[in-house]
């Protein structure tokens, strides 16, 4: 249909082409017609004037003015090339030579200067002019009705064209409405099933499947579907599985956990009174060894007296854990001088070290409220862990600036290191760093957890950079706006 329109536009197109070329032949043969009418009446008026006048000049207008005539009429006959105007070809034809016989009659007559011929022909002339104007009425009329009928035959084309282009864009729509419904039943459906199916695999139901008999892309496409949701299925259930296992893993280790808390907790406080009476006995054995002189068992006294301060500090950390993790590390803030007990420390620190020299600097300090018992643990267990990664002879350093809204205290010193992935993790509850050689650091892995958690108890932060083989410097801040 496509295509019979296109040969319908061109058709149409060639019609009116034919139909332009028609008329202006139409319209020069009407001008040529007027010419001819113009002609006949100047020729009687010039033979009049030349019957009364005898002037020669006349004579040469009469002859110009019939040549004129044969001319038009000959220029005429040229357009009328028409089969269904033959007949008036015809007729045309024959005026013409008829008129041409009378001109060169008339002529003929005025060159003999006879009045008697002049008049006879003049007649004669008359009478043929009457077959021409009647022959140019003939053919005036024939261009009327050929107007007419190219006119009816353009719009009858316009017409054709009209209706085939309705015909076609009907029949366009119905194909296009055929199409959508035939598409519909063989993608859009199959499609949405798809995608409610694949909806409900996304909200976990794998049980629902798709018709895959097709061999089509849909069909591949649904029979990947069911597969897919299949693997996902098992896969799910797989992993179910798992995480009941690991939830249950966790739920035992959470259990051993709390055990283990529960343990600490009730073993140093258990603990902690025979620790005390021992250390009291020892005291009370040291002085009598004093009195005595029996200095070798005073040495081992000395020794038993350490050892026991040691024990001392692993139940007291023990302690803090079990107060920590329970929520019952409290806090006592009063107003410190933050400065002195940081000088008071590191000199009680360098007092038991005599292998290491411990340097304290900084800038004046505000008095700011903070707990000083649980202060002063946080700068112990910094300087002795510096002082016990550090090389023999070498140097700690501690140094405390006053900012605007917290004081920063550092502790640098010249130990091994930490490697870079250990950073964050040192800060964690029993947790120890290993060596090059997979050798865990001496300790307990409780000493840096409590820190953190006194100062994050503050509203500070704690933090470390170091890098393996050059040392680490340990930060902590504590804010000055701390009430009381």
């Amino acid at each position: 249909m496509i295509l019979m329109l296109i040969y319908l536009l061109f058709y149409l197109s060639l019609a009116r082409d034919i139909i332009n070329t028609n008329n202006e032949r139409i319209m020069r043969v009407n001008l040529l017609t007027s010419k001819v009418y113009e002609l006949e009446k100047q020729i009687e008026v010039d033979l009049l004037s030349y019957r009364f006048n005898k002037n020669i000049s006349t004579l040469e207008l009469i002859e110009q003015h019939t040549t004129d005539i044969y001319l038009a009429l000959d220029e005429m006959d040229s357009y009328l090339q028409s089969e269904s105007g033959r007949e008036i070809r015809l007729n045309f034809i024959t005026s013409k030579e008829r008129a041409l016989d009378t001109r060169n009659d008339l002529i003929d007559a005025i060159n003999s200067n006879s009045d008697v011929e002049i008049n006879r022909n003049y007649q004669k002339w008359l009478l043929k002019s009457q077959n021409i104007n009647a022959t140019l009425q003939d053919l005036t009329n024939y261009n009327l009705n050929t107007l007419r009928r190219s006119s009816d035959v353009y719009e009858r084309a316009i017409s054709n064209v009209y209706n085939v282009a309705l015909l076609t864009m009907i029949s366009t729509l119905v194909l296009v409405v055929i199409l959508f419904f035939y598409l519909r039943n063989i993608i859009t459906i199959p499609i949405k099933r798809i995608t409610d199916v694949a909806s409900r695999i996304s909200e976990g139901h794998f049980g629902d499947k798709l018709d895959a008999a097709s061999s089509d892309e849909l069909g591949v496409l649904a029979k990947n579907l069911n597969k897919m949701a299949l693997n996902l299925q098992v896969n799910y259930h797989r992993l179910e599985r798992e995480v009941r296992q690991k939830e249950d893993a966790l739920l035992k280790g959470r259990e051993l956990e709390r055990r283990k808390d529960d343990f600490i907790s009730m073993a140093s406080h258990e603990l902690k009174t025979p620790v005390t009476s021992i250390k009291v006995f020892t005291q009370i054995l040291e002085r009598s060894s004093k009195e005595k002189g029996d200095i070798t068992a005073l040495k081992y006294l000395v020794r038993m007296g350490d050892q026991i301060d040691r024990l001392t500090n692993i139940i007291n950390e023990l302690l803090d854990v079990s107060r920590i993790q329970t929520g019952r590390l409290e806090l006592n803030l009063e107003p410190t001088s933050l400065r002195n007990l940081i000088e008071e420390t590191c000199e009680n620190i360098q007092a038991t070290v005599v292998d290491h020299k411990i340097k304290c600097y900084g800038d004046e300090l505000d008095i700011i409220n903070i707990d000083k018992y649980r202060t002063g643990q946080v700068l112990v267990n910094l300087l002795t862990n510096a002082v016990k990664y550090s090389p023999s002879g070498g140097e700690v350093e501690m140094e405390y600036k006053n900012r605007p809204d917290d004081v920063l205290v550092s502790v640098r010193d010249q130990g091994i290191g930490i490697p870079e992935e250990y950073h964050d993790r040192i800060f964690e509850r029993f947790y120890r760093v290993y060596d090059k050689n997979e050798k865990t650091f001496p300790g307990l892995g409780m000493g840096l957890y409590i820190s953190s958690e006194i100062i994050k108890k503050h509203g500070g932060r704690i933090w470390v950079e170091s890098k393996e083989g050059e040392g680490s410097t340990f930060y902590f801040t504590l804010p000055k706006n701390n009430v009381g």
